[in-house]
């Protein structure tokens, strides 16, 4: 199953011509170059992040104890941060570009 990638700068969804499954995220390494939409880009930072108090309703499909994992880059126009959750229907999230 591939998962929507959407700007969260837009919150338009992005048409990667390889998008990433969850399982290809997680397998994302430390040092790893990434090409998405042409911007190659080194992977920085790898993390996991769990939610501790919701307080918006707009957040409604998020619900404390919900774990996330992620990978962030950087090149000098962009920068890249990918998340996604283990849930049923997961969702990958990336922020491009800095401008």
């Amino acid at each position: 199953m591939k998962v929507p990638i959407v700007r969260t700068d837009t919150g338009q969804p992005l048409q990667p011509a390889a998008p990433l499954s969850p399982q290809q995220a997680a397998a994302v390494r430390w040092g790893q170059t990434l090409n998405v939409d042409g911007t190659a880009t080194k992977v920085s930072e790898l993390f996991q992040s769990t939610i501790r108090q919701v307080e918006s309703p707009e957040a409604s499909d998020l619900n404390p104890g919900d774990v996330f994992f992620g990978f962030t880059g950087r090149t000098q126009n962009a920068q890249l941060l990918v998340r996604w959750n283990a849930k049923p229907s997961p969702t990958i999230r990336i922020m491009m570009p800095l401008t």
